[in-house]
């Protein structure tokens, strides 16, 4: 009796372990806060003097180069740290599914940026980004840690 006792606790640990990545729902309530982009994966394909060039590249930030903060209200901000200045961005933000739209202010000709949630957990929020013109082609994923 005692061996089935220590079997059922260790199979309810494990299975309790084992739950604790699942991803979230994305909802601007699990989303709300401040999330520091630390790196991004990049592969782009553009055209150089007539020639397809491919390039696939990790890209490491600082500490606190760029942070978005999720209001629950759908508003949203991004700072942007840099050497020779700082630039300040805000709109308004979306959740559809795994799909985030960022909706740009007009001052920040930026316009509108849409991104996949490859995964959203407590503290970590991977977004896929996709760009594409006539001779230009990239896919990004963006990797944020929450801070606040």
């Amino acid at each position: 009796m005692k061996k089935l006792i220590y079997v059922l606790v260790a199979v309810a640990t494990l299975a309790f372990v084992g739950c604790s990545k699942d991803d979230e729902t994305p909802t601007p309530e699990n989303i709300a806060g401040s999330w520091e982009v630390y790196k991004a994966y990049w592969e782009e394909e553009f055209e150089e003097e007539g020639e397809k060039v491919s390039d696939k590249y990790w890209e490491h930030y600082d500490a606190g180069e760029e942070i978005y903060t999720f209001e629950t209200n759908g508003i949203f901000s991004l700072s942007m740290e840099s050497d020779w200045d700082g630039d300040n961005y805000s709109g308004t933000y979306t959740i559809n599914g795994k799909t985030l739209t960022l909706v740009y202010g007009p001052s920040a000709d930026i316009g509108t940026k849409i991104y996949t949630i490859k995964s959203l957990l407590a503290n970590e929020l991977v977004l896929i980004e996709k760009d594409e013109g006539d001779d230009y082609k990239a896919y990004g994923e963006i990797y944020l840690k929450r801070i606040k």
